[in-house]
């Protein structure tokens, strides 16, 4: 079986419970038709690049499943025909898929000693509260020249 990525985007006006029956819907269609489901996640409401059928947000679903090209089809025409979609896109996977690190364990790894997570150092770290010095004659001003106090 090859492994795929589908990414789908339902109507904004549908409430939760529209969101799950649909999403429930797609994954019948997947494992009826021979496929299995990996995992489904919900990413939410996002603002769209541009308007898609008068609207401007989306509901985002990226689902990862197993199956042969009958089943993509046949989620493919599931798409075409639903009115809670918006668009989809089905992609076959090269790698196949692993569920992601939790949270908790992926902030721990990106953490370094005295960085408080943030990846720079604190405030303090540098002269002029945060800010660094610029080195001798890298300035926007010609060698020589000497900045005028503010307000002259």
């Amino acid at each position: 079986m090859a492994a795929y990525e589908s990414v789908f985007i339902l109507r904004p006006d549908l409430d939760r419970e529209g969101v799950d029956k649909t999403c429930e819907r797609v994954v019948d269609v997947v494992t009826k038709s021979g496929g299995s489901v990996l995992s489904v996640e919900k990413v939410g409401l996002r603002r769209l690049a541009y308007e898609i059928e008068h609207f401007s947000d989306g509901f985002y679903v990226i689902l990862n499943y197993e199956g042969e090209p009958p089943a993509t089809r046949e989620l493919e025409r599931f798409f075409k025909i639903s009115d809670e979609v918006i668009r989809y896109l089905i992609v076959k996977r090269e790698v196949p898929f692993e569920k992601p690190q939790t949270r908790k364990t992926k902030a721990s790894a990106e953490e370094t000693p005295g960085d408080g997570g943030t990846g720079r150092g604190e405030a303090g770290d540098t002269p002029e509260g945060g800010r660094t010095a610029s080195p001798a004659g890298s300035g926007d001003l010609p060698s020589g020249a000497e900045a005028a106090p503010p307000g002259e």
